[in-house]
């Protein structure tokens, strides 16, 4: 006899099934009928992945087999198969997100299958316990990880145990329920100063990308990420039509959700803009990836040839810049925030500051890009020191001291 709980709701019944059958190894899915003979079942098959399908049916029971039979529940692996690598594996599989976060993810399940390959008491994934989650956190602590990297390698585990927990009901237990964070030694919680390129050495830096081969390929990607603060994707994505006048459509994508913001540049980017001529898009580069190598080489042998910069950033990190002169200058706050493309962080910002975009674009030029043109302004003389022709980086900065940006 199949077993099942019926409750009201709005629309029509609802049953909630376990099945009995073989094929359902006494998995559980719902049952919702609609009326006219029509049901709507919801469950979730043996990879963990959740089914919604509609179907006609004259009687429960009759939707209960429609139900097994379109689901297609397959017996549940036997017991002793299921060692972690294994489990992982299959939601691995089950997986539907893109590249980089499958790496990511592959990364940090490869991390913790080496700590566990170190203990004795794990030798299936039903092995694993809370505690065994926790002791890894914390020896991620004493390995002197920071609290957000603890939590982004902890994601994947406790996500993939709560898959299995739900694939092989009854089999394996959510390990991960009731996670905690360990709390850090005071030391870690320290913010460490963060390296970034000065205005005046990114300057030193396109000058070198004018000269240097294929360094064309990559001068514009640079300067809008150091001199409006762009990320590498942002870059990427630009295209000429994005321009309107002073203003610079930017769009992206953090944290999976689409970035839309405009932005003014400074006058140095508007006038790289006007005489590159390798066609819409600002870079020849269409991932990031061969983007940040090519980045990153033409830095390092930049620096071979000025042995008195010794910091080494990822491509990634050269939007620092802004933010770091800004707030030597004692102007970083909201307005920089926005610019930056970053989101409201306090309760004030998020629900009660209402801008209109034009007070918003201004409030950009007065604190974020007029500072800017000054700082650029102010280091041309420390550029005609490195070349008896002007660069064109200086000549576009004395460009900039006819336009309206005092």
């Amino acid at each position: 006899m199949r077993r099942w709980f019926a409750e009201s709701r709005k629309g029509g019944w609802k049953y909630k099934v376990k099945g009995m059958a073989r094929e359902t190894a006494g998995r559980n899915f719902s049952l919702h009928r609609l009326g006219n003979n029509q049901w709507k079942v919801s469950g979730y098959d043996s990879e963990g992945k959740q089914r919604r399908y509609r179907l006609v049916a004259e009687s429960i029971d009759e939707a209960i087999e429609c139900s097994e039979s379109i689901l297609g529940f397959i017996p549940p692996a036997a017991p002793d198969l299921l060692t972690p690598d294994v489990v992982f594996s299959r939601w691995l599989e089950s997986l539907a997100v893109k590249d980089k976060t499958f790496k990511d993810y592959k990364n940090y399940i490869a991390l913790f299958l080496a700590w566990v390959e170190k203990r004795r008491d794990i030798n299936l994934f039903s092995d694993m316990r809370l505690e065994h989650l926790q002791s890894y956190a914390n020896d991620l602590v004493r390995g002197g990880y920071s609290q957000n990297t603890i939590r982004l390698y902890l994601v994947a585990i406790k996500a993939a145990a709560r898959w299995a927990s739900i694939n092989w009901e009854g089999q394996i237990n959510d390990a991960g329920k009731g996670f905690k964070l360990p709390r850090l030694p005071h030391s870690q919680y320290e913010i460490q100063e963060s390296p970034a390129f000065s205005i005046l050495e990114i300057c030193r830096f396109l000058q070198y990308l004018e000269t240097a081969e294929g360094g064309s390929k990559v001068l514009l990607g640079v300067a809008l990420q150091a001199l409006a603060g762009l990320r590498e994707t942002e870059v990427l994505r630009l295209t000429r039509d994005k321009l309107d006048r002073d203003l610079l459509t930017v769009e992206g994508e953090v944290k999976n959700k689409p970035s839309i913001r405009r932005i003014p540049l400074p006058a140095l980017l508007l006038d790289y803009i006007a005489e590159y001529q390798d066609g819409d898009r600002f870079t020849t580069y269409r991932h990031y990836t061969a983007y940040s190598k090519v980045v990153t080489a033409h830095m390092e042998e930049w620096q071979r040839q000025c042995p008195g910069i010794g910091r080494r950033l990822p491509a990634r990190e050269l939007r620092r810049t802004i933010p770091t002169e800004l707030k030597a200058k004692g102007l970083h706050g909201w307005v920089t925030e926005r610019y930056l493309g970053h989101s409201a962080k306090t309760i004030t910002d998020k629900h009660y500051v209402s801008l209109p975009e034009g007070k918003l674009l201004d409030l950009m030029r007065i604190q974020v890009v007029r500072p800017i043109n000054r700082i650029l302004r102010s280091i041309r003389t420390t550029l005609r020191q490195n070349k008896h022709e002007k660069s064109t980086v200086d000549k576009l900065i004395v460009l900039n001291e006819h336009r309206n940006c005092s």
